[in-house]
């Protein structure tokens, strides 16, 4: 019994040692000269076995009957010579083995017979001398190894010229780096650049040359920068000044464009204090910046004439923070800072003179924002709560005199404007110049969406499409419309209120009515809406707004959309915008003086690349 066992033993133990070749359905022979061969009758391999183990020098082939590779064993373990062959029988690599693993010097060649690297192994490690030639014979790269740890690596140019220097410690970076340029292509043997590391890190001076000219040079201390951090361009011009500590930016750090200071900062433990300013590329101031303990105190933006065009001032505990990037100045805008609870907000026109002022709360208007003509003349004065406007909005004429008063709660015009000339006459409600100062002033102050700190609403593809939460209503489709829009009627008094309330797609339509169509649900249900159904343009960049025009019908649908202004350079922009307030579901129709009406409305909605 256990002479059969050990018969199946050395059975299986065959079949292992010859698996992949086509002749495994015969018993291998336990001693003697051994031939396998493919389907096509042609050899596969052969050699001799012992004791069912490959012995000796062992020939494989391919289908074709070319010699691919001999390989040498003892006790069916690779030990001795191996070679490998090319197609035509040339020898493409050689090399020996010691009980299975490699040992000794590997040679490879290219088809020309040439060596083509020579590396050295003991016991399957790399160790010793490994070099690798250009196919002209010249020497392309020698290094040096300890138990398959690299200790250091020179390489070479075809022409023989050094072209880099490595050191190596326990197979990390160490010492000093150096590279150079190809003495055939550059002006002089400068390094190109030289670094030192301590066991991996960077640690000590980096420096890049050009044609001689030294590009960068900072210092390194355990991976991380320390002290001074300049760059040049190709012509020996300053870019960049700065100071490092432990890694973080410590002291004035400048910026340069060209020969001209673009950027002025300072910084203490990585936070900025004090001012930072940046100019544009002609050296005119462009925007200033004041921090301290780590957050924006204040900010201004200049025109190029030195006027201040927009201030910001912050309240003291609603610092907006400024985050750092690794390696250069950090721009302060709405993505790098905070949300800013408590703003004061100034712009200027090029002349010095106030333009608008106001407060933000968060990221929305609140308070009392108020905009003046050029010569310092109150032009309007609006009050917001978290972004809408909730009070009544006046509009004045350079002359001081009372433009408009129009009654809003929560974005919506409640009440009848009441509109005055410039002696401070009222305007009647049926002239014409009565809503042409409607439709000029109404669509532009309701919608607040072009402020920066006006939140996004999410949609669901890859990019954010921003949808205004309220709706401004718009002008009337043309002026020779004989309805007013307030419940009287002109025209040649031969019509009637039945006239006005037609069903008909004819029938006059609205600007405003006593009560307003509303969306199912309000505000909050159609930003839902619009944001879940717009999707970002594929393949396109950028933002934009677009306004959309569209007609609340009786039975509450919607019909005539069209686009009441564009986004500048962004046709894809205005068919989705259609697209999807085309599908709006039917709202609850207007009524003025209590019978159904059509309403004109105006929708803006915003995309954003993201």
């Amino acid at each position: 019994m256990m002479t059969t066992k050990r018969t199946l033993l050395l059975l299986v133990a065959s079949a292992f040692t010859f698996a992949g070749f086509s002749q495994t359905a015969t018993e291998p022979k336990k001693n003697g000269k051994e031939t396998l061969k493919y389907d096509n009758g042609n050899t596969q391999a052969e050699g001799r076995v012992h004791k069912h183990q490959r012995t000796g020098l062992w020939s494989f082939y391919d289908e074709d009957g070319h010699l691919e590779k001999t390989m040498t064993y003892y006790d069916g373990e690779l030990n001795g010579e191996y070679v490998g062959y090319l197609s035509d029988n040339v020898p493409y690599v050689k090399g020996s083995y010691l009980y299975g693993k490699k040992n000794g010097e590997w040679t490879n060649y290219y088809s020309s017979g040439k060596v083509a690297s020579v590396a050295n192994y003991r016991y399957g490690a790399l160790s010793g001398l490994q070099q690798s030639y250009y196919s002209s014979g010249q020497l392309k790269e020698q290094s040096e190894y300890v138990s398959d740890q690299k200790t250091y690596l020179w390489s070479y140019y075809s022409n023989g010229h050094l072209k880099a220097c490595e050191s190596y410690i326990d197979g990390k970076q160490s010492g000093i780096w150096r590279t150079y340029p190809d003495p055939a292509v550059a002006k002089d043997t400068f390094p190109l650049t030289v670094d030192s590391y301590v066991y991996g890190n960077p640690d000590g001076l980096h420096q890049k040359y050009y044609n001689g000219h030294l590009l960068e040079e900072w210092t390194y201390h355990n991976g991380k920068y320390e002290g001074k951090n300049n760059l040049w361009d190709s012509t020996g011009n300053i870019i960049r000044q700065e100071t490092w500590v432990d890694g973080h930016k410590d002291g004035k750090c400048i910026y340069y464009y060209q020969g001209r200071l673009l950027t002025e900062e300072n910084w203490a433990d990585g936070q900025p204090v004090g001012a930072q300013i940046r100019n544009d590329s002609a050296g005119h101031p462009f925007v200033r910046e004041y921090f301290s303990d780590g957050g924006l105190d204040s900010s201004y933006r200049y025109f190029a004439n030195g006027k201040v065009k927009e201030k910001k001032i912050l309240a003291k505990s609603d610092k907006a923070p400024r985050v750092s990037s690794h390696n250069s100045h950090v721009v302060v805008d709405a993505s790098t800072t905070a949300p800013m609870k408590n703003l004061d907000y100034w712009e200027y026109d090029s002349t010095g003179a106030i333009v608008t002022k106001g407060k933000y709360h968060g990221k929305y208007q609140n308070g009392l924002w108020t905009t003046y003509y050029p010569g310092g003349k109150l032009e309007s004065s609006i009050v917001y709560k978290d972004g809408e406007v909730d009070s009544t909005a006046k509009f004045y004429y350079p002359n001081g005199k009372l433009k408009l008063s129009i009654v809003v709660e929560d974005n919506e015009v409640v009440q009848q404007p009441l509109a005055y000339d410039k002696n401070g006459v009222a305007i009647k409600k049926d002239a014409d110049a009565y809503y042409d100062l409607l439709d000029e002033t109404i669509p532009s102050f309701i919608d607040n969406d072009e402020s920066n700190y006006r939140a996004p609403v999410s949609a669901t593809s890859s990019h954010t499409v921003a949808v205004v939460d309220n709706i401004a209503h718009t002008q009337t489709s043309s002026h020779n419309v004989s309805s007013d829009r307030f419940g009287s009627e002109k025209g040649d008094g031969n019509s009637s209120s039945s006239n006005v309330n037609s069903s008909s797609d004819n029938s006059d339509v609205f600007t405003y009515a006593e009560e307003m169509p509303e969306y199912p649900g309000g505000t909050t249900a159609l930003n839902s809406y619009l944001s879940s159904h717009i999707k970002y343009p594929y393949g396109s960049t950028g933002s934009g707004t677009v306004y959309v025009k569209f007609v609340v019908e009786k039975d509450g649908s919607v019909t005539g959309a069209e686009i009441m202004k564009s986004a500048p350079g962004h046709p894809e922009f205005d068919k989705e915008a259609l697209r999807v307030i085309s599908s709006l579901p039917n709202w609850t129709p207007g009524k003025q003086n209590g019978r159904t009406v059509r309403v004109s409305m105006i929708q803006p909605v915003r995309f954003t690349s993201q």
